[in-house]
């Protein structure tokens, strides 16, 4: 949702340049399923995920910096691809982890959060760019997936720490 605002605030209100880097974004996710399907193979998805947090969180950190459009749809594209290799073990844990009594009321609830933090994010976001301007706020975002890295981080050093080596994402979807 802050591109259209980056595009306006930045670019001279260019619905081309809005459009290319909401097409950045896409792109770098569809990138993404592809680099995913090979990699959900070969790591955990607590690995996984971790490398995703991080692939994520490190390109928006120059997003606040003032690049040109270019380099913010380059930016765009690298932690897009991030995110298919992110939602994978995501999805795989979240099936898999729970009890298989209490799986529905898990998925529910995770479903129910994440429709409900998309409107949620889309009634801050205006009172938040009003406040505090385009750039505070892309700092804000490149913190806040930061620290979810960070928490995805923590999971997997006692998993490392304690030898373990749990199955790859794709023996998890497969229930082996």
């Amino acid at each position: 949702m802050s591109l259209p605002i980056m595009a306006d605030v930045r670019f001279g209100a260019s619905p081309r340049v809005a459009g290319w880097l909401l097409a950045a974004w896409g792109g770098g996710a569809l990138a993404g399923t592809f680099v995913v399907m090979p990699a959900v193979k070969k790591l955990t998805a607590l690995r996984l995920g971790a490398i995703a947090g991080i692939g994520m969180a490190v390109p928006l950190w120059f997003l606040p910096l003032g690049q040109p459009a270019v380099t913010i749809a380059l930016i765009l594209v690298i932690s897009g691809i991030f995110v298919p290799m992110l939602n994978a073990p995501g999805f795989a844990l979240l099936t898999t982890r729970p009890p298989a009594e209490l799986r529905g009321q898990v998925i529910t609830f995770f479903v129910t959060a994440n429709l409900l933090a998309g409107p949620a994010a889309y009634v801050a976001a205006g009172p938040l760019f009003t406040h505090f301007g385009l750039m505070r706020v892309l700092a804000a975002v490149a913190i806040g997936v930061t620290l979810c890295a960070a928490v995805l981080l923590t999971f997997l050093r006692p998993a490392v720490a304690h030898g373990q080596q749990p199955a790859p994402v794709e023996a998890l979807t497969r229930g082996t």
